[in-house]
This record gives structure tokens, sequence and C-alpha cells, in this order.
């Protein structure tokens, strides 16, 4: 709500107390303006009171969520501070797997060193194994030879062992007589 300001009455009442009239009109006309611009009216406190009203209430806001904020920094800080401590893990396992892999690949090498040798042996292994199957080729011949050799060893024997048993017989036999004719000769005398 806008004030009404009487500037001819005011203009007047300087003129009467003796202050020069294009002077009382300039102080009424200064006074005119800062009335109607620099004076809050009844309508202009109440946006101001309820301005302040939602700014008290956002600043109340603001400070639960600066609270807020607080207590997240505060938990974020935690969660630093463990991360460091992982990073610190991670960082001390990653130099014990780096002296891990500096050792498997010594061990590797070792492995290689060894694979070579291995096949040498197994290169050597082959060549025994084809000069045994050899030796196993020639011993089977044989063993087909003696086998033939025993079978005619064999029949020999079963020949040869009608006659041994006839003749061992007649050594018996001889033997016998030869005892009963000396048994006879010195039982004479």
């Amino acid at each position: 709500m806008l004030s009404l300001f009487d500037t001819l009455a005011y203009t007047r009442r300087l003129k009467t107390a003796g202050v020069d009239g294009a002077q009382a009109e300039a102080f009424a006309d200064a006074l005119q303006v800062a009335f109607h611009e620099g004076v809050a009216t009844k309508s202009d406190i109440g946006g101001v009171r309820a301005d302040t009203a939602i700014l008290k209430s956002d600043t109340g806001n603001l400070k639960e969520g600066v609270t807020g904020i607080k207590a997240d920094v505060v938990v974020l800080k935690e969660d630093v501070a463990v991360l460091k401590t992982d990073v610190t893990v991670l960082k001390e396992d990653v130099v014990i797997l780096k002296a891990d892999v500096v050792v498997l690949k010594a061990d590797v090498a070792v492995l290689k060193e060894d694979v070579v040798v291995l096949k040498a042996d197994v290169a050597v292994l082959k060549e025994d194994v084809a000069v045994l199957k050899a030796d196993v080729a020639v011993l089977k011949e044989d063993v087909a030879v003696l086998k033939t050799d025993v079978a005619v060893l064999k029949a020999d024997n079963a020949r040869h062992g009608a006659k041994l048993n006839v003749l061992q017989w007649a050594v018996g036999l001889h033997a016998l007589l030869s005892l009963a004719m000396a048994a006879r000769l010195f039982g004479a005398f």
C-alpha cells in the first residue's frame, strides 16, 4: 500500500518556516521520491516475512543436509582409511607375487632344461628298446631252434631210453652174475 504524501502542504510549511520557495519545492520532491521508492509497504513487509520464513525453513533443511553430509564425510573418511589399508596390503601382495613369479620363472627354466634332458633320455631309451626288440627277436629264433633241438633230444632220449634200460638191466645182470661167480670161486676156496 502506497503512502500518500502531500507535497503542496509540505512546501507551504517550509515556506512559512522561512525556507526559500525553490528549496521548499526541491525538498518536497525529494521526499516524494524517497517515500515512493524507498519506503516499504505492508505488503512488501509481508512478502519479506514470507521470504524470511522460507529462508529459515531452507536454512533448517540445509543444516540437516550439512549434518547428513558431515556424517557421510566421516563414513567416507573411514572407507578411505580402509581402502588405503587394502591398497597397502595389495601392494605387499603384489611384491610377494612378483617374487613368486621370479621363482616360478626360474623353476620353469629348470623344468625346460629337465624336459630337454628327458627328451634325450627318451631318445636313448627308444634306441635301447629297438635294440632289445631285435635281441628279443633273435632270442625267439634261438628259442624256436632250442625247442626243435629239445624235441629231437626227447625223441632221441625216448629211443635211447629204452636202450639204456636194456643196457642198465644187462649191466645189472652182469654184475649179479659176476658176484655169483666170484662167490662160487671164493666160496670154493
